[in-house]
């Protein structure tokens, strides 16, 4: 069974390489394949996030010290 937000993804992806004229013909298993591999490898880029958190500057920090 497959998530509908995955085929979603897929076929947006086969639609805009239709759009940018990558694909031609009939989309052959392997040409799926490796949009489904694109697919994943690009999910797994966007799991990995660093957040650096760091003090904001906040204006009544002014205030303490008089500047």
């Amino acid at each position: 069974m497959v998530k509908a937000s995955q085929a979603r993804q897929v076929e947006d992806a086969i639609l805009q390489m239709v759009r940018m004229g990558q694909i031609r013909s009939q989309v052959s298993e392997k040409q799926l394949l490796d949009i489904l591999e694109g697919l994943r490898e690009s999910k797994a880029k966007e799991e990995v996030k660093i957040i650096y958190n760091r003090k904001g500057f906040d204006e009544s920090d002014d205030e303490e010290y008089d500047l």
